[in-house]
Formats: structure tokens, sequence, C-alpha cells
């Protein structure tokens, strides 16, 4: 099992989204991490069917 987590400016190429402003992310994007900037992702673990 993995998890992967894609952070992105625009939608992926294979899962386009109808009616979306291309031009709303325009920009510069800086994801700060680590020291001060600590934090964490936060996902739901769903125990399997019995």
């Amino acid at each position: 099992e993995s998890l992967r987590l894609f952070i992105q400016g625009y939608c992926p190429v294979d899962q386009p989204l109808l009616f979306y402003d291309w031009q709303i992310n325009k920009g510069r994007h800086i994801i700060y991490t680590g020291g001060k900037y600590d934090s964490y992702l936060q996902i739901p673990v769903i125990p399997p069917m019995k």
C-alpha cells in the first residue's frame, strides 16, 4: 500500500475539469515546510469490512 500526494497549480491532463478557469491559479505559489512551518496531512483510516 502507498499514498501519494500531488501539489499542483494546474489540473492534471488525464482528469480535466469542465468549466474551469485556467487563469485562476496564475502566479507564484510557495509551499513552506519544516521548522516553523511544520504541518501534517490528516487522512481518515477506515478499517476493512469484516
